[in-house]
């Protein structure tokens, strides 16, 4: 009996305790999966990410001149190693922080189909060098996630929908001339023989303006009515409508995207203006500081003790208006007839006061006379 109690309660104490390992297990997991998703989203992080790739190109860049691949292979094939080991580490950090919304971001994505396929070319033999070829080819196209990690360049989402549109109408008017001025025995053979000459014949035109006219002097001799039409219509449609649209989608999708850090641009302006405020006070007050010190004097100090090192037998060369003396004999007059004009004041100040004190007197008479009659 005592056996059968022990080994239920032994049975009861290890389910108690496996599942306070699980659920303690539980706990480590989420802390680490929230730990992974805040160093994901780190500026820090997504800074070496951007480093990463843009060497990575660099290091593409030059491993195309054949003389540097020759000479640095195993060079370039251990940095191709550390690059791919980054790659991985970011995916897999990425995938265990939000392994949902990971695939939900088109960046997410393209990096991983890139990854994928780089992962792909490590297990190609020589033999299938085509493949690999290929596969190489493909990875440039990395350099493109540049995109998604500065905030300024990602206004080409938008402008990928005008280049489309751009791109059906040079689509319409390339098959439009191809069947007007390629066709026949009179067909233009140099610029609408065929769909690929007629794409490179109006992108030609949509982007350089100044040759249209030796364009439509070409067609003019293929004897259709509708080629000035053809050509005016282009030209309205391809440069002046979607080509100014192009430029004005950029420009309002970088308003959009500045928008939201012209507030902290303009909290960062204005901390620049109270700093500089101050630090002009604080150098205000030490030059006050300074004058208050037996070590300097302030101006008037100075003027008084340039006083007090004239002499009355000292030379004063005398060439300018007011030491002339015309101008000391007006100067005197003005001041005689100024203390006149003070002696004046100052008999008119004595004849108010003495006026105003007797009118106080003849008051306080007057009321001491009503008091004494109520009393």
């Amino acid at each position: 009996m005592k056996n059968i109690i022990n080994k239920i309660v032994g049975d009861r104490l290890n389910k108690r305790s496996f599942e306070f390992l699980k659920q303690k297990g539980k706990k480590k997991q989420v802390i680490f999966q929230q730990f992974a998703k805040i160093l994901t989203k780190n500026w820090f992080f997504n800074g070496v990410i951007l480093t990463t790739i843009l060497v990575n190109s660099l290091v593409m860049a030059l491993e195309s001149v054949e003389s540097m691949q020759m000479r640095f292979y195993e060079f370039f094939d251990v940095m191709e190693q550390f690059f791919l080991a980054i790659y991985i580490m970011e995916f897999l950090l990425k995938i265990y922080a939000e392994p949902i919304k990971y695939w939900k971001a088109g960046s997410n994505t393209f990096a991983f189909m890139v990854l994928l396929l780089c992962l792909v070319e490590r297990f190609l033999t020589n033999e299938q060098k085509r493949a690999m070829d290929l596969i190489r080819a493909v990875q440039p196209l990395r350099t493109l996630r540049t995109i998604f990690f500065i905030r300024g360049l990602q206004t080409i989402k938008s402008v990928l929908y005008i280049l489309f549109l751009l791109f059906l109408l040079l689509f319409v008017f390339a098959l439009i001339g191809f069947y007007f001025f390629g066709t026949g025995n009179t067909g233009n053979v140099d610029n609408w023989s065929s769909l690929r000459a007629a794409f490179f014949t109006l992108f030609n035109l949509v982007t350089v303006m100044d040759h249209w006219t030796d364009f439509q002097a070409q067609i003019v001799h293929q004897g259709t009515r509708w080629n000035r039409i053809f050509t005016i219509g282009f030209i309205l449609l391809g440069c002046f409508l979607f080509f100014n649209l192009f430029i004005g989608v950029i420009i309002i999708n970088i308003r959009v995207t500045s928008l939201p850090l012209l507030p902290s641009y303009k909290e960062h302006l204005r901390n620049k203006k109270q700093t500089i405020v101050h630090r002009q006070q604080e150098h205000i007050k030490q030059l006050m500081e300074k004058q208050k010190t037996t070590q300097f004097e302030s101006f008037g100090e100075k003027v008084q003790n340039f006083k007090k090192t004239l002499k009355h037998d000292d030379y004063i060369v005398m060439d300018d208006l007011c030491s002339s003396l015309s101008f000391i004999d007006i100067y005197l007059t003005n001041l005689d007839q100024q203390d006149d004009t003070l002696y004046k004041l100052q008999n008119l100040y004595f004849e108010l006061s003495y006026i105003l004190g007797n009118m106080l007197e003849g008051e306080s008479g007057a009321s001491a006379l009503d008091k004494k009659r109520h009393s």
